[in-house]
């Protein structure tokens, strides 16, 4: 499986980053706009760098730089996303693209959610959590995770319904639910350290969870209620 790393703009302590790179290997690494100066900090060399640079403040010096002018009707990210699909990769994480501006965080939340119902494996982090968007009919309507798990888990619909929803092995569990995107009952359930899933059966939520336990976390497999590994 080929993995791409997109590091976006976002102000960050930089927690999600450093845990992504301490875990996980990357087959290629873009910095979009000003996430170009957190991969420099690492000495990190990106692949590629995206971007119409009002982040950054000036074009990087760099090999394979796509420049992009400001008066334009998609995010840098979402641009970055589209070139990472066309080149193949089969897991793209998002990394400094749900910190500070509400707006880009919606946005970054909802492209999630957009890749993913396109087929795209992809997925996210900040600082505290990983976000996973679950998209169902489909190969990504459904999240594990190992016996060990603990903290906060909270699920929050993105369509209007959710149909066939079930958390199992949480300390709150649910059964063939059917939710709504104006219902908020799906924040702040709790992992408690024993085999845990969470799938939906019709529509599109996402899935916030604790970046510590990203190691015990499988995601994009058919697997049914009582497969849990």
């Amino acid at each position: 499986m080929k993995r791409c790393l997109l590091v976006g703009a976002a102000p960050s302590n930089q927690i999600g980053l450093d845990q992504l790179l301490a875990s996980l290997s990357f087959d290629a690494v873009y910095a979009v706009d000003g996430g170009f100066t957190a991969l420099a900090d690492r000495e990190i060399e990106a692949s590629k760098v995206f971007g119409d640079f009002d982040s950054l403040g000036y074009k990087p010096d760099h090999p394979c730089v796509r420049g992009f002018d400001s008066h334009k009707d998609f995010t840098d990210m979402d641009l970055a996303i589209q070139e990472a699909e066309a080149d193949g990769f089969d897991e793209l994480v998002l990394c400094n693209a749900f910190e500070g501006r509400i707006d880009h965080t919606l946005g970054n939340l909802q492209l999630l959610i957009k890749f993913a119902a396109q087929g795209q494996r992809i997925w996210g982090v900040n600082d505290e959590f990983a976000i996973v968007p679950l998209i169902a009919p489909g190969p990504f309507s459904c999240l594990s995770f190992a016996a060990g798990a603990k903290g906060t888990c909270s699920v929050i619909n993105h369509s209007n319904l959710a149909e066939g929803v079930n958390e199992d092995g949480l300390e709150y569990s649910i059964s063939g639910g059917i939710t709504k995107n104006t219902s908020l009952w799906g924040i702040s359930n709790e992992l408690i350290g024993a085999p845990a899933s969470i799938s939906i059966e019709r529509g599109s939520a996402w899935v916030f969870f604790p970046l510590e336990e990203l190691p015990r976390a499988k995601y994009g497999e058919r697997a049914s209620r009582k497969q849990v590994q």
